[in-house]
């Protein structure tokens, strides 16, 4: 009989016939293409045809390696060919594992933990063994990237309506080039005439506020970023600003027994709280909360008539 062979290139096969008497004799090895058939002579009926194919190892190239300090770096072994044996790792010449941070799992994938420039940075190289002991190897170079880290951002405390303030952002580790912005409340900075971003050299930039107001309270971030990683620090800058009116209290009448009602709004940084004061019979000014009347309809005609004149905004 005639068994197609599957396309693969480069191929050896054999064959081996059985029955439940038992298992006949191997054929001779056959070199084939994938258009190639090969013939199997079976003496016996009932039985069946075991067609076994053979690929050598192979390894493909794996073009530059990267990984990131800190992280967990894992690669797979590129092989072809069948059946394939075992995978093996080695850096700069020794096998791997050496360390309890590297491993070779069974389907030749490396993983390396907690990566090291120090101590994983090299030279790797991974090879493939078929069960003949024919093998092939592929070697590249490991190459450890360090993110950025940034130092502590914080603005001035305490910082008042019209001061100046400022914070630093700069970079104490990470692989140049890194590249570094800055974000208020999530939209990025642009300069005005209040604000500016001075660059104080490729690890350091300086965000000066020359005239602080409420508008530029809020969140702000430093953003930076190289090859390996991004990363930001925050800090809140919060203005305070002199409580102010935006709608005053003013006079209203009310006939007795009836309802009058006041208002007012005041705005500041940090938000301004507001109280009513009424005078007493002493003569002497108190909370509203703190009086007694023993006439509600007295009691809301003194308060309304004076309280436009004696109110008292505090922060």
């Amino acid at each position: 009989m005639a068994t197609s062979v599957l396309p693969f290139p480069a191929l050896q096969v054999w064959v081996t016939a059985s029955t439940v008497v038992g298992e006949g004799r191997t054929s001779a090895l056959a070199s084939v293409v994938p258009s190639d058939t090969v013939g199997a002579g079976i003496w016996s009926v009932g039985g069946s045809v075991f067609v076994n194919w053979k690929q050598d190892a192979t390894v493909r190239p794996m073009g530059p390696l990267t990984a990131v300090a800190g992280l967990t770096f894992r690669v797979a072994c590129p092989v072809g060919g069948h059946p394939i044996h075992k995978i093996t790792w080695q850096k700069d010449g020794s096998l791997l594992p050496t360390s309890h941070r590297q491993r070779v799992g069974q389907d030749g994938t490396l993983e390396v933990s907690d990566v090291r420039r120090d101590q994983d940075q090299g030279s790797y190289s991974c090879t493939a063994y078929d069960r003949q002991g024919q093998s092939d190897s592929q070697e590249n170079f490991l190459q450890v990237v360090v993110p950025p880290r940034l130092g502590a951002l914080s603005f001035p405390q305490n910082t008042h309506s019209g001061m100046r303030s400022r914070a630093t952002c700069f970079v104490q580790e990470g692989d140049l080039p890194i590249s570094i912005h800055w974000e208020r409340n999530g939209i990025p900075i642009q300069a005005s005439p209040n604000v500016r971003i001075t660059k104080v050299d490729d690890l350091t930039t300086i965000l000066v506020i020359d005239k602080a107001g409420a508008e530029h309270s809020g969140n702000y971030t430093c953003y930076a970023s190289n090859a390996a990683q991004t990363v930001a620090a925050s800090a809140m800058l919060s203005v305070q600003v002199p409580p102010s009116w935006v709608s005053p209290p003013e006079d209203v009448s009310a006939a007795l027994g009836g309802l009058a009602v006041v208002s007012c709004s005041a705005q500041g940084s940090p938000d301004p709280s507001l109280s009513w004061s009424r005078e007493t019979a002493s003569g002497e000014w108190a909370p509203v909360d703190q009086i007694r009347s023993s006439s509600v309809e007295e009691f809301v005609t003194q308060f309304q008539a004076r309280v436009s004149h004696h109110n008292r905004l505090e922060t």
